[in-house]
């Protein structure tokens, strides 16, 4: 909501970002040169998105993960359960693997359920937890109980590099439009459930 006239809070409205600083974004979330073909993809997703910052910051996990699958890696090896594997070089890439292509501007406009699709299955279960809590993201010390895995405390990093989740002070929140497109997805469908176990968790 807005704040109120009383408030002492001036609400500014901030634009998105231009082209040139999209894909630079994106450069340095991926950390690596673009390819022609995904210089052009980011170009219409910067279109797509008016320049929204967030929008770049999934891209480029969106791009991560296509690096980890033409590769051969996983999820679990870039956030350091077993070990750190630096991201792929998309040249190299080409020899490893048969090619994956880039996301659909759909998928790249509403990249929540793509994105959770390629993370741990605890980072799925934590995504489904903040569904069912109205966004808010269980602390982190509490998701290996949660979820049921003892690495579950993991998951948080996975999320928040994906751009899936943002910090509200101490607290993590599923990211704006998340939550709709979780929804949309099925995140939402044993919400109850999931609600009622939180519940008994913190009880």
């Amino acid at each position: 909501p807005a704040p109120s006239a009383d408030s002492g809070v001036e609400e500014v409205a901030l634009g998105g970002l231009e082209r040139a600083a999209g894909l630079d974004l994106l450069e340095h979330a991926v950390g690596r040169t673009l390819t022609e073909d995904e210089s052009n993809w980011a170009g219409d997703l910067w279109f797509e998105s008016e320049g929204l910052p967030l929008r770049f910051v999934q891209a480029g996990a969106l791009l991560r993960q296509r690096d980890r699958l033409r590769a051969g890696t996983s999820a679990v090896d870039e956030f350091g359960v077993f070990e750190d594997v630096p991201p792929a070089d998309p040249a190299d890439a080409h020899d490893l693997g048969d090619d994956v292509p880039l996301p659909a501007l759909g998928e790249a406009a509403a990249p929540a359920p793509l994105l959770a699709s390629r993370l741990s299955a605890s980072a799925r279960a934590t995504l489904r937890f903040a569904v069912a809590l109205g966004g808010e993201v269980p602390h982190q010390a509490h998701l290996p109980a949660l979820v049921g895995d003892t690495h579950a405390d993991a998951a948080l990093g996975e999320l928040a590099a994906c751009g899936l989740v943002s910090p509200v002070g101490s607290r993590y929140r599923l990211a704006a439009g998340v939550p709709a497109q979780l929804e949309a997805a099925g995140y939402a469908d044993e919400a109850e459930a999931g609600a009622r176990s939180a519940a008994q968790h913190y009880s």
